[in-house]
């Protein structure tokens, strides 16, 4: 993606795409003619991620719809970054507890498999 990005610079072409910050690359470009410049999309919803096509958006034979979808896909990406509330050492402590009872414990397991995106504590947190 850097290259890309290196590439719209050079070319003074348009690009569009998703980056961070703080990060080396996005603080080459401040104070550039190609500083990149946040695009705010509208919140994400599980309506718009499930509209979303998983096409190959670079696969020239399709056409721009069918790349791209339609507006209903069209919002922010949903957050990833919490994916595990608690696990720790837990695993570890279960396993190498000297008391028989502490490995018949099913709470590792169930910690373990519990998944929650952003967007569904984000939903939670509204109501």
């Amino acid at each position: 993606m850097v290259e890309i990005w290196k590439a719209a610079n050079a070319t003074k072409s348009d690009v569009i795409g998703q980056w961070w910050k703080p990060e080396a690359t996005f603080n080459s470009f401040v104070g550039t003619e190609s500083e990149l410049i946040m695009v705010t999309l509208p919140a994400a919803t599980a309506a718009c991620i499930e509209a979303r096509t998983n096409n190959d958006r670079c696969d020239g034979d399709r056409s721009f719809s069918e790349r791209y979808g339609d507006k209903e896909g069209a919002c922010a990406e949903q957050p990833t970054g919490l994916l595990r509330v608690v696990v720790g050492n837990m695993q570890s402590n279960i396993e190498h507890n000297k008391n028989p009872k502490a490995a018949m414990s099913p709470a590792y397991d169930l910690i373990n498999s519990f998944q929650l995106t952003e967007l569904q504590l984000d939903q939670i947190l509204l109501k």
